[in-house]
């Protein structure tokens, strides 16, 4: 919800504003904001409060939104009239081939680093004897891993004496707790290098989007009378 009120309101005014100010600095500028939100959003840990999480959301969709009408602007603009639908379709082809990779390679990095935090989990030898592996529990976002640390040492203090079945408890619910820690440090650090990958490309297509060429918005569905030089 934050990124989508981001997104609806400086898409919203970027095109408002853009006969006044031009595309491209309000690109350059929206690449600058996501940047900012994406490294702040980078140094979250797992006990951030949901307050900052929303607010550095909400920059993201800042820096997100004028990018959605004003690259479809700046290549209709820069088109002949005959061939607007022609650029259109090819810059939308294009940019959901950038989403797919860029969707593909975060969740490979998402996957990969869930995969080896999870590995290095301490289980305890009761729990892997019944054979509870928490890499199993990656799809599910280990959600049930701590509970299944609990139900095991239940198990186990229920064929134990009243007084060795309650440090049991003790001792198996200290251990889901750690192990749950260990699952939210799992996710923060794979967000974490998800959030540095999205600012490493974003400062990359930042860089490219200053070589956009700033032309005059067309005022006319007459044919164009750009000339090549003009877009240097």
């Amino acid at each position: 919800m934050p990124f989508s009120l981001g997104i609806v309101f400086s898409a919203t005014l970027a095109g408002q504003i853009v006969n006044r100010v031009g595309y491209r600095p309000q690109i350059v500028l929206g690449s600058l904001i996501f940047i900012s939100a994406t490294s702040l959003l980078a140094t979250m840990g797992p006990e951030v409060p949901y307050s900052r999480v929303a607010i550095f959301t909400v920059m993201c969709g800042l820096g997100v939104g004028p990018a959605m009408p004003l690259f479809t602007l700046a290549v209709q603009n820069a088109a002949d009239v005959r061939f607007i639908g022609q650029v259109t379709s090819a810059s939308l082809f294009f940019r959901q081939i950038g989403a797919t990779v860029g969707a593909a390679l975060m969740g490979s990095l998402l996957g990969t680093t869930l995969w080896v935090a999870f590995s290095s989990i301490d289980m305890p030898i009761e729990v892997i004897d019944r054979g509870i592996v928490a890499e199993e529990f990656i799809s599910s976002g280990g959600a049930e891993l701590p509970n299944l640390v609990r139900a095991t040492y239940q198990s186990i203090a229920a064929t134990e004496p009243v007084a060795e079945a309650a440090l049991i408890m003790v001792e198996g619910e200290r251990v889901a707790e750690e192990v749950a820690e260990a699952v939210k440090a799992a996710f923060a650090l794979a967000t974490t290098r998800i959030y540095w990958l999205a600012t490493i490309m974003t400062a990359l297509g930042g860089i490219l989007a200053i070589r956009i060429p700033e032309l005059p918005l067309r005022t006319t569905h007459d044919r164009s009378v750009t000339m090549p030089s003009d877009l240097e």
